[in-house]
């Protein structure tokens, strides 16, 4: 997964998990079971955005699910 932050100007995020072996789609379903709403663009995009009520405590916790469930994709 890779994020230039340097071009990043919104709340909202496109990234590529096409080179992690995952299926975007079956991501976003394994994340919303776990109550975390990142959208599938097409089977190699992420649609990840927030709002005022999101922070970055929640940022970091998706994070960290987003990257438990490629981990355990790759086995």
């Amino acid at each position: 997964m890779r994020i230039n932050p340097n071009e990043v100007e919104t709340n909202i995020v496109f990234f590529d998990v096409s080179g992690t072996g995952c299926d975007a789609f079956d991501l976003n379903a394994r994340l919303l079971a776990e109550g975390i709403r990142i959208g599938a663009y097409n089977a190699g995009t992420m649609r990840a955005l927030t709002h005022l009520d999101v922070g970055r405590k929640e940022i970091e916790e998706a994070i960290r699910a987003l990257a438990t469930l490629i981990k355990a994709g790759r086995r």
